[in-house]
């Protein structure tokens, strides 16, 4: 299931359309269907959430400015793939995500070896991702899979698999992604040290290291800040969040032009018009206030999966930095598909029990 939810990748990297990929995973899942999905208490519980998303989108897509059959044949398809996979996978998330995370890390490495082999194209100085794609979708894509990674694999194989997505997003100067992905792996790191630390030491440990730690990043922080480009003349602070504010305030004001319903799924794509690069006024934008209920949606589902699994879903939190700084909303790319996979599968199972400690049994010799 892993495999077919990262085919979009397989077609960046070898130029085809992504509809075709995309196509063959939806296929994929339906066949798989019939065979594998079974009557259970937590395939309702997922698709009770599905269901408010399902109606949403549709009210959404009616009152839609867009045309064509495109943006609806395009919802409808995420709608499907994403049920068709909470649904094959209810009992195997640990596994598919410790998948998405390996493979994801497998095709970072695999762009950067291009990379170095001078076969990715650059333009103003910024390397494109696969086939001359924008580099925010492969540092998108790398985000996510360290944020799987961050959630299902053992933190020495954590650090192992984060290190390629990383450098690719060094190398394509996605800075959203960068911060999320080691905010991400800090927070695994707090929990692994500090909050489910055994050893009083390993906790001592962690306190020593944390003002260190600050020490040196107060004195590194002038080359962080070169590093980052924030000064650079056409990606720095002084360039509106590289035109996001321009594009920002265009997506509020589309939102108060049409309050209730916005101007329906789909309409950016349709009419040709910049994306916002914010997944909230995207939101807005499309849908109105119809997309209130999707976002509260979101944080109820961040709720349950923190109870559920506690203090670990916390990793999950800098996917806020990709939320406010790209507007990818509802699509089949691995960002946001996992996205949406995470929060509606984490808010419905359950973090296995712990096993019980084993009970020795002591043989007392009988005494005469």
């Amino acid at each position: 299931m892993a495999i077919a939810d990262l085919l979009a990748i397989l077609a960046y990297m070898a130029g085809f359309e992504n509809v075709y990929a995309q196509g063959a995973a939806l296929a994929f899942k339906l066949l798989l269907a019939p065979v594998l999905i079974r009557e259970d208490s937590i395939l309702i519980q997922r698709i009770k959430p599905l269901l408010l998303l399902y109606a949403l989108c549709l009210v959404s897509l009616i009152t839609s400015q867009a045309s064509s059959f495109g943006p609806i044949v395009q919802n409808v398809a995420f709608l499907a793939s994403l049920a068709l996979t909470l649904l094959l996978t209810v009992d195997e998330i640990p596994a598919y995500l410790r998948w998405q995370s390996r493979l994801i890390a497998a095709s970072a490495a695999i762009y950067l070896l291009l990379w170095l082999n001078g076969q990715i194209v650059s333009e103003w100085g910024r390397p494109w991702y696969f086939n001359h794609l924008q580099p925010n979708l492969g540092t998108e894509i790398a985000a996510m899979g360290v944020l799987c990674g961050v959630l299902s694999l053992r933190y020495k194989e954590l650090l192992i698999i984060s290190a390629a997505p990383l450098v690719s997003a060094f190398v394509m100067q996605g800075r959203s992604a960068i911060i999320a992905m080691v905010l991400a792996i800090a927070l695994r790191s707090v929990h692994e040290f500090v909050i489910s630390a055994r050893s009083p030491r390993a906790r001592i440990h962690v306190l020593v290291a944390v003002p260190i730690g600050l020490t040196i990043l107060y004195w590194t922080y002038p080359l962080l800040v070169d590093a980052m480009m924030f000064d650079d003349v056409h990606r720095g602070s002084d360039t509106g969040f590289v035109g996001r504010r321009d594009l920002w305030h265009f997506a509020w004001q589309a939102f108060l032009e049409r309050p209730l319903t916005g101007r329906g799924l789909g309409s950016y794509a349709a009419l040709d018009l910049d994306s916002p690069h914010n997944f909230f006024l995207y939101g807005l934008a499309e849908m109105g206030l119809l997309s209130v209920p999707l976002f509260l949606m979101i944080v109820t589902m961040a709720l349950k999966a923190y109870r559920l699994h506690g203090w670990k879903v916390v990793s999950l939190v800098p996917v806020g930095v990709l939320m406010v700084m790209n507007d990818r909303f509802m699509n089949l790319n691995p960002y946001p598909f996992l996205l949406w996979v995470l929060l509606f599968a984490l808010s419905t199972v359950p973090a296995p029990a712990a096993r019980p400690a084993p009970v020795t049994v002591r043989r007392v010799r009988a005494t005469a």
